[in-house]
């Protein structure tokens, strides 16, 4: 694993922002890397996290299903819903998210 910059923790869930801004989730059983970058903000809840780029767009991840390509990685995912507004902070519970926005 690459030089970490941030790290974040919900439950029995970790994850790790790399300085070169890669995603690494792990648990007792698996690590993984998340497909995507990041600049800032990682946030680790029980099934998913959240993270903000560079343009402060709220990015997410999870463990679903895309059902078109039954690709199971996780991926980041642009919150579109909220992509007009320019993300400050998240926070990623058990089964909560809490964003600021600007």
């Amino acid at each position: 694993m690459p030089p970490i910059k941030e790290v974040s923790a919900c439950a029995a869930k970790f994850g790790a922002l790399s300085i070169e801004n890669d995603i690494f989730t792990w648990s007792s059983d698996f690590l993984e890397k998340i497909e995507g970058k990041a600049e800032s903000n990682l946030s680790v809840g029980a099934n998913f996290g959240h993270v903000i780029d560079h343009l402060g767009r709220l990015h997410v991840w999870g463990n679903f299903d895309n059902k078109k390509t039954q690709d199971r990685r996780p991926k980041l995912q642009l919150v579109d819903s909220l992509s007009k507004f320019k993300c400050l902070d998240v926070y990623s519970g058990g089964q909560f998210a809490f964003g600021i926005f600007e």
